[in-house]
């Protein structure tokens, strides 16, 4: 559609230099790079660690962005550290993000120095911190309603609309309640519905860890800006993977917890209505601890007695069996498409270390999984890709590749009608039982007589794809089908010498074109340092003993989960 004029009468690319210019307003003056600095990394692929030849920070700022939250809550309850002088170092520190993987769509940095001098009033008058969260600053997905910031949701149509008159998200007000300081809203894809960052308002988002590769989707500005050391701990959200893949693509922490624990009202949704596959929202952080701090504080507030679509469930304490009677099932292939090399490797690695740490390891037959696939995508155009073409073309943006099935099933008037539409729900359902009378059956596989704690599997093809190649999400949209929780963590990097296409590779046969594309695309050298990560998949609503088994696995890893004051 070109660049028609909209109803604002600007056209699409008017609107997103303008959005820019509002963005980059707010980042001051004395967080800026120089240009000798830029010039001196243009072709750096890793960035990770360039702030110390920034000559932006002082030590005491290296120290608190470099700190996990846990660490941060402390010091400030302890008056080591302000909770002015914690936002002050990541406000400064996610405007470098910024300016080297673009992460970033709102800088809230004033209202945050606002929210941190009351927090440090309130704890010098009262000598006790507001709650659990006191002083930690926490970044914010682009689709949660903060007023007066636009939540454009990567449309360009939104991307200038204020929510000045909006409520804000309750998930919002019960953090800063928490003593939680809201400071910066990160980028999405394109109706928060491609499995990478890449948008026409605010353009690609860039893997801090190889900015030749991309950050994930949908949450990517949040995986960028957290390995970037921009954020200590970031909320996502879920309905095919958008808090899996830029975690694990980011070499992060995240958890996708079932529906109706954590609220996500109040939340810009882009298919409002849809309520088969629900959307969730979680965190996702470079420490696996952050997960539980943020898990515990959210679910011990009781929102389940404002928000009706939470469920009251208190937070639990899981106390594991010992390693030996523990029991994991895993694969790295779910017959619908075959992983890259590093991604194979990666589960192998797992697998060795848990079976030396003595957890019982067994095969998971992935049989299911391409029916699964078959019912999520239809879902998610249910409506004949209505509501995304409208967004898109009210004001001329160019569609993705990513999103021409949307475009396509609009054009042609494939809304599903409603029989069609609850015959695939109770195909969900269906599939659903199916999947727990298998977890159920490994009973007979495990030698505790019990079925498996927990499932070990890949989370996506790639050790972040480059972009555009992204053509698969399947290995994470099951469990949003079937609802179960699920938590990422890191493993290991790509690595050219070690993930080449062996023999083995070469000789395989995919089982479809798209399968053929994946497995062709594998270049060892383009996907060189990618991050590799896994997922533990547990039952529906068993966020806390996903969190217990992910420090299993850290710890059969050779990580360290020290104890912490919230267990």
């Amino acid at each position: 559609m070109g660049s028609l004029p909209n109803s604002r009468g600007l056209t699409w690319q008017e609107i997103g230099v303008e959005a820019r210019r509002r963005r980059d307003a707010l980042i001051p003056a004395e967080h800026r790079l120089s240009s000798e600095l830029l010039k001196s990394i243009a072709n750096v692929t890793d960035v990770t660690n360039v702030h110390e030849s920034t000559c932006l920070f002082t030590p005491s700022q290296l120290e608190i962005i470099s700190s996990i939250a846990e660490t941060i809550v402390a010091k400030v309850a302890k008056s080591v550290w302000t909770a002015l002088e914690v936002a002050e170092a990541f406000c400064l520190s996610a405007s470098v993000a910024q300016q080297l993987t673009n992460c970033i769509t709102q800088p809230m940095y004033a209202e945050a120095l606002q929210q941190a001098k009351y927090l440090d009033d309130y704890l010098l008058k009262h000598g006790k911190v507001i709650g659990p969260l006191h002083g930690l600053p926490v970044s914010l997905k682009d689709n949660i309603i903060t007023p007066p910031f636009p939540s454009c949701a990567g449309y360009v149509d939104w991307a200038l609309e204020t929510t000045e008159n909006w409520p804000e998200a309750p998930v919002v007000t019960h953090l800063k309640s928490l003593g939680a300081i809201p400071y910066v809203k990160t980028a999405v894809p394109t109706a928060m519905m491609m499995p990478e960052t890449r948008n026409n308002v605010y353009a690609d988002t860039l893997n801090p860890h190889n900015r030749k590769l991309s950050s994930g989707g949908s949450s990517g500005g949040e995986g960028a800006l957290i390995a970037m050391r921009g954020s200590p701990l970031g909320v996502g959200t879920d309905i095919g993977g958008s808090i899996r893949i830029p975690s694990a693509w980011n070499n992060l922490f995240g958890l996708r917890p079932s529906a109706g624990r954590f609220s996500h009202t109040g939340f810009r949704n882009v298919f409002e209505g849809q309520e088969a596959v629900k959307v969730v929202q979680g965190p996702i952080s470079r420490d696996l601890s952050s997960l539980k701090l943020y898990s515990k504080a959210l679910v011990d507030s009781e929102m389940w007695l404002s928000d009706a679509t939470l469920l009251p469930i208190p937070w639990r304490t899981v106390n594991l069996l010992p390693n030996n009677e523990l029991c994991f099932a895993f694969h790295k292939y779910d017959k619908v498409v075959r992983c890259h090399p590093p991604i194979e490797r990666g589960v192998d690695i797992v697998v060795d270390a848990l079976r030396k740490a003595d957890v019982t390891m067994i095969d998971w037959e992935p049989k299911l999984h391409a029916q699964a696939w078959s019912i999520l995508r239809p879902l998610f155009r249910a409506d004949g890709g209505k509501e995304v073409t409208s967004r898109i073309e009210a004001t001329g943006e160019p569609w993705f590749p990513y999103m021409h099935d949307y475009r396509d099933a609009a054009r042609a008037g494939n809304d599903l009608p409603t029989s069609q539409t609850w015959k695939l729900q109770a195909q969900q359902t269906k599939l659903a039982q199916e999947y727990l009378d298998m977890w159920n059956a490994t009973a007979k596989a495990t030698p505790t007589g019990r079925p498996i704690d927990a499932i070990i599997a890949p989370v996506s093809a790639w050790a972040a794809a480059a972009h555009g190649k992204c053509l698969y999400t399947g290995y994470t949209g099951v469990w949003n089908l079937l609802d179960y929780s699920t938590c990422v963590v890191p493993v290991t990097w790509a690595d050219k010498t070690i993930d080449t296409k062996s023999k083995e590779y070469l000789d395989y046969t995919p089982v479809d074109e798209r399968d053929r594309k994946v497995w062709e695309e594998y270049d060892p050298e383009v996907y060189h340092h990618g991050p590799v990560a896994i997922q533990i998949i547990t039952r529906k609503l068993e966020e806390e003993k996903a969190l217990a088994l992910a420090e299993v696995v850290v710890r059969a890893l050779g990580g360290t989960v020290p104890k912490t004051s919230f267990e």
